[in-house]
């Protein structure tokens, strides 16, 4: 039955599908909403309603759950609201997830994620006396289970901020600000001289009012670590958190001298064939009173060992066990005294870091520990400062469009794989797009240009050169002139389709379109370096087309595994052509082979051009197309920008504008949807010529974009879901740094850059 749904973002439903039709795991009936189902033999997935609105990708997968980031391009910590940690990846946002959390669905009355493990993530906790002599008495309390508020403590850095308020008359508040420190950010970019460790800080500050009846109490940090050095081709799931409960070959121990505990992994790298190791270390800034290295209560297949202690704070006396080593799926428990001074503030750090061996974990800890919060935070707030000092933000008097602006700029650096140049489409795990899709990537290096980080995009952009399946780089399945679906960022297939003919089309236009920023001195070295791929994409377009229809053969587009023939992969394919065309007639390139490219570009127009409908002035999708509505209104963006498939004067291309206007709008009164950003962006470069009046209309979706479809702390989802009381959540991924670079962009062009 699930195979039978179809989503219109179907990667998530249709890589299971797969694996159900491989045999490699069984389909679980949809009747069962709340009973657990096999996934590679672990107990961890659930079905969720599969009469939802919007029924996608996230009920196979689970929720996203990220509603805040702390990374320096290397360090990525993924929060949810209430301050759990559910991503952690150490060398890049393409690093496997080295935490174990997994959720199974969204609360509808909330929009936060359920069915996770309530041990699952990285979290805080807090210990606390009241009463003195005989009517004292010891509590606990997870700082989750408290109200709280998040935020972050500048619209130009990623260090979220979360409070929480004690209940009742404890008269306690605890601000947590974390940090990933400035480590890395010197990868990004040459005028940021940033050094040292790469460790995750989380500085925590108790205030004890005056009166409370508390009269002593210490932090507790908790760690379901699952640290995992291992990927798969085709198949990007070895670190979802559900999978990564069969990981019972770790150890965990803590060392008394060091005051730290490490989770360490060691196997085989599936990608490579080869020996492969993980650790991650946590440990406070003072000296720890209690400690448990114990094993997982909460997953069934965990083998026996000490008590979990996550089992230990949840029943009186909340005493840790002291335990300390277990091996299989262990768990971390660490408690640090507080002590109040004359004013009732107390202050404690916790680090968490990820090597490739405990040891080096351990020293990027030590390291970290010399230095204080103020001087950590001066770092990452400079380092910020140095990236941001060439960034046009859109000139509007509307704060949170700039905000979510900035939110996205981050977005896109604190996703670059600083070794590679290549950029994920998003750092989760849930669904698994911690993968590079040349499909995003041409557009995320569109907005990086726009943002003045041309080397970046141009080091991404000769990661597509040299990743592209050649006679001297085959990728098996994947035709020359091809990418996969999605990369690892060592250029290995990650994703489960072979290729898709859009992208094919997107990874000629994006190393085309890059020369004309690349500095002039350096352009024609540029595009000697990429040209032969560009060439093998024309030629294979010039190949695979239909001789019947004109349009490009049938193949998957758009993360679809059944081949089909829409304006989805048109229109990326007709701009690949032009592309190579362009690319040649600027390095004096006359042979005969350009002028069938020319040729085969203008027969797909003709092809596309067949599709206009008169009657309904907008064109309809394409020979395979199912869809009843005569304009998608993510093709009819496409076609605006970056395809303008005619001037924009033409009437056509008026109709078109108008029909992806109208559809754009009524999407937004869905159950849900998804990349309306395509839209508002095509529209923007269509109007701004031939409309402008429009241009305030335009602004109002932009408005509410940024208002309505992301978190309190500004980040989109890949979609948007509308629940029964009207309120909308983000969905899927955030933050999805696609859906960051398509707003960023729309936003300078509706408001130009101050």
């Amino acid at each position: 039955m699930l195979c039978s749904l179809s989503a219109r973002k179907s990667f998530g439903v249709a890589a299971v599908c797969a694996l159900l039709a491989s045999g490699a795991m069984a389909e679980p009936s949809l009747a069962t909403t709340s009973g657990p189902g096999p996934l590679w033999g672990a107990s961890c997935y659930k079905v969720r309603d599969a009469n939802s609105p919007y029924f996608s990708s996230h009920y196979v997968y689970g929720a996203t759950n990220v509603d805040a980031q702390a990374g320096n391009a290397s360090l990525t910590a993924n929060e949810s609201a209430s301050g759990t940690v559910t991503v952690f990846r150490a060398d890049s946002a393409d690093d496997d997830n080295q935490v174990n959390y997994f959720a199974t669905g969204y609360q509808p009355t909330t929009g936060q994620a359920i069915g996770a493990r309530p041990n699952a993530g990285s979290f805080l906790g807090i210990r606390y006396r009241t009463g003195r002599g005989a009517s004292s008495a010891v509590h606990f309390a997870w700082l989750r289970t408290w109200p709280h508020e998040q935020r972050y403590l500048s619209d130009m850095s990623p260090v979220p901020v979360t409070t929480y308020i004690a209940p009742g008359n404890l008269g306690l508040i605890v601000t947590d600000t974390d940090l990933a420190t400035a480590g890395s950010l010197h990868a990004l970019d040459r005028a940021v001289r940033a050094g040292g460790p790469d460790v995750f800080v989380r500085h925590l500050v108790v205030s004890r009012a005056a009166g409370s009846p508390v009269v002593s109490a210490s932090l507790v940090a908790y760690g379901n670590f699952s640290p995992i050095a291992s990927e798969v081709p085709y198949i990007p799931f070895e670190d979802s958190g559900c999978a990564t409960q069969a990981n019972l070959s770790k150890v965990g121990s803590y060392s008394i001298s060091e005051q730290l505990a490490t989770v360490s992994w060691s196997g085989v790298d599936l990608l490579t064939g080869q020996p492969a190791t993980a650790s991650v270390a946590m440990g406070f800034d003072g000296q720890t009173s209690r400690y448990q290295i114990g094993a997982d209560s909460q997953d069934p297949l965990a083998p026996p060992g000490p008590p979990d202690g996550y089992e230990q704070l949840e029943a009186a006396p909340y005493r840790l066990g002291d335990s300390t080593a277990d091996a299989g799926q262990p768990t971390i428990a660490l408690e640090r005294p507080l002590v109040f001074g004359p004013t009732g503030i107390a202050s404690a750090r916790l680090y968490v870091a990820a090597e490739p061996r405990a040891h080096m974990a351990v020293a990027q800890i030590v390291a970290a520990r010399q230095d204080s919060f103020d001087e950590q935070l001066a770092q990452v707030e400079a380092a910020w400062q140095a990236l941001f000092r060439h960034v046009p933000l859109p000139a509007t008097q509307d704060s949170r469009v700039v905000e979510v602006a900035e939110r996205s700029v981050i977005t896109m650096l604190l996703a670059i794989d600083p070794r590679t140049g290549a950029i994920v489409a998003s750092s989760d795990t849930q669904g698994p797009y911690g993968e590079d899709w040349i499909r995003d990537g041409s557009f995320i290096n569109a907005a990086l240009d726009e943002n003045g980080f041309v080397a970046l995009a141009t080091r991404h952009d000769l990661f597509y050169a040299r990743t592209q399946s050649a006679p001297d780089h085959p990728l098996p399945g994947v035709p020359f002139g091809n990418w996969p679906m999605n990369m690892y960022m060592t250029g290995q297939p990650g994703g489960p389709i072979p290729w898709e003919i859009d992208e094919t089309g997107y990874g000629a236009w994006t190393l085309w379109r890059q020369a004309r920023f690349v500095p002039a001195q350096g352009r024609i070295q540029y595009l000697h370096e990429v040209f032969p791929a560009i060439a093998r994409a024309a030629d294979f377009l010039l190949a695979c087309q239909d001789p019947d229809n004109g349009f490009q053969c049938a193949a998957s587009e758009d993360d679809n595994f059944t081949p089909s023939q829409t304006l989805h992969g048109a229109l990326p394919d007709l701009l690949a052509l032009r592309s190579a065309v362009a690319a040649a007639t600027v390095l004096g390139d006359h042979s005969t082979i350009v002028d069938e490219w020319q040729a085969r570009a203008q027969r797909l127009q003709q092809a596309i051009d067949s599709l206009y409908d008169p009657e309904a002035h907008a064109y309809r999708e394409g020979p395979s197309s199912t869809e009843a509505t005569p304009v998608n209104f993510e093709d009819g963006g496409l076609m605006l920008w970056p395809t303008q498939l005619h001037p924009y004067a033409n009437p056509t291309m008026e109709g078109e504008a108008a029909a992806t206007q109208t559809a754009m709008d009524a999407s937004f009164d869905a159950a849900g949807g998804d990349y309306e950003g395509v839209a508002l962006l095509g529209l923007c470069h269509a109007d701004r010529g031939t409309a402008p009046a429009q241009l305030g209309s335009l602004r109002q979706t932009l408005d509410y974009m940024a208002n309505t479809l992301t978190t309190s702390t500004g980040l989109f989802g890949e979609g948007w879901l509308r629940w029964g009381d009207g309120r909308i959540t983000p969905l899927n991924d955030q933050p999805h740094v696609w859906e960051h670079a398509l707003f960023d962009m729309s936003a300078l062009c509706l408001d130009g850059s101050s």
